[in-house]
């Protein structure tokens, strides 16, 4: 077949005579019909248009190439396969002075399990901030002998002045701060300290940052033992703890073990400043259920609760978990295991102890100490202390300010004769070099009320009560 019309070259067009496809090419000045290249059925309905085949075999090529770079096989060399492996530190899988992967989960019949750290969801930077207070604790122990219990600060040793969280605070972060040791921890003079917010002793499952005393809070406690009463028991006896300000516990009295032996537990309820003695900072068990019970004492899982003992191991504390087993392990020398089949518990044992032998060799009766009388107590001049600034941008309910100015005056304040509507009103103040006095004036005149300076108290009245006492 030959065509006249050149323009029509390098077309393919069904043949009038066999009714095949056939290329045009010019030969010798004319376009000569040869057979093509035989097409995909799925290009063939092209075949006769003016689409152009060269164009069309160059896009197939295209697409071919761009289909085989998406979807070839991964190839990854050995040294980056090795550097993959090996980028995570080896201590990274390893707990803080404990030796288990991830924490361990106490079952309800008290069995230990190792779990994965990616099987207990969301609590991996709450496990990271246990093990790095272990490491603070481990620092201290190892320069003290001793565990923290913020009796170091304290002269007076009746009368806890500071927390065991202080003492770490102040060995590691207390810089130059102005502080004085031998004040209380709440002294205004230590507000630049205790003031500060720490998320290291913070659980990001526990929304609220301050405690009921309006400082800011900590969401972990040293264990104490078990029982209300644990933080004064002698270091042998078989419920007590490894915190308390009136033991010094080295690590040779834990006698049931550093891995059975519970060193700090999460709080949630009853929330108290992270440099205040006391239960802010100092927990025991004392009521069932344990876990998100009336104790305070959980990490904000409803099912379970994570405890870092004394071998810096994190451990899971199911809400299921014989009882028996956790008083167990918040004691630190019961003697007993957590092993469900062994029968007894700290709270049974108490008849253990052994009372201190008698001195036979002196029996002359012992003269009763009696206590040097009270120094004289004058309101009047806990009323005369100045303070060069008190400022209060949240409105703040009224009631709550006079228990803030009864711990600030040493002083018992009565409003049991006022309206409590009157107490639950809220005021601002700012006031600058005032004394006690000029502050509860301010107090009560922000909400219509009067006060009477008595003997031993202030007692909050009505405006013109006619039960207030004649003034001098």
């Amino acid at each position: 077949m030959r065509v006249r019309d050149l323009s029509r070259r390098g077309q393919t067009i069904q043949c009038p005579d066999c009714s095949q496809p056939v290329l045009l090419e010019e030969q010798d000045g004319r376009l000569v019909g040869v057979e093509p290249i035989q097409l995909p059925e799925s290009l063939q309905s092209r075949v006769g248009s003016s689409f152009p085949v060269r164009i069309l075999l160059v896009g197939i090529l295209v697409v071919t190439w761009i289909v085989w770079f998406l979807l070839k096989p991964e190839t990854v060399s050995t040294d980056t396969a090795t550097h993959s492996e090996t980028s995570v530190p080896e201590e990274s899988l390893e707990t803080s002075g404990g030796t288990d992967v991830g924490p361990i989960t106490i079952e309800g019949d008290g069995s230990a399990n190792e779990t994965n750290e990616a099987d207990v969801d969301g609590n991996g930077l709450l496990q990271q901030r246990l093990k790095g207070i272990y490491d603070s604790l481990d620092r201290n122990l190892a320069l003290t002998g001793s565990y923290a219990n913020g009796m170091d600060l304290t002269r007076d040793e009746s009368v806890p002045r500071w927390s065991w969280i202080a003492q770490l605070e102040r060995q590691e972060n207390a810089g130059n701060l102005s502080l004085d040791w031998k004040a209380a921890w709440n002294d205004r003079q230590n507000d630049s300290f205790v003031r500060r917010r720490l998320e290291q002793y913070q659980n990001p499952e526990v929304t609220r940052l301050a405690g009921d005393d309006r400082y800011p809070a900590t969401h972990f406690a040293g264990v104490s033992g078990v029982g209300p009463d644990s933080e004064r028991l002698s270091i042998n006896h078989p419920r007590a703890g490894i915190f308390s300000p009136f033991r010094t516990v080295q690590k040779s009295d834990i006698v049931d073990g550093t891995s059975n032996t519970m060193l700090i537990v999460g709080v949630q309820s009853m929330l108290g400043a992270w440099a205040r003695p006391g239960n802010a900072t100092i927990r025991s068990f004392n009521q069932e259920p344990y876990v998100n019970g009336p104790d305070g004492i959980g990490t904000g899982d409803q099912d379970s609760m994570l405890v870092l003992m004394a071998d810096g191991s994190v451990k899971q504390v199911s809400a299921e978990t014989d009882p028996r087993i956790i008083r167990r392990m918040a004691a630190m020398a019961d003697g007993l295991s957590l092993e469900t089949d062994e029968n007894g518990t700290p709270v049974e044992f108490d008849d253990r102890v052994e009372e201190e032998p008698e001195d036979s060799s002196d029996h002359e009766p012992v003269l009763p100490l009696l206590a040097s009388d009270a120094a004289p107590f004058s309101i009047d001049e806990r009323l005369e202390q100045r303070l060069v600034e008190y400022r209060l941008v949240n409105p703040t309910q009224v009631g709550i300010l006079l228990r803030e100015f009864s711990e600030i005056a040493g002083v018992s304040v009565d409003h049991s004769d006022v309206d409590p509507e009157q107490l639950d009103h809220r005021v601002t103040l700012s006031l600058q070099d005032v004394d006690l006095l000029e502050l509860l004036k301010e107090i009560t005149a922000s909400v219509g009320l009067d006060f009477e300076v008595q003997a031993r108290r202030i007692r909050i009245l009505p405006k013109d009560d006619p039960s207030k006492s004649p003034q001098d």
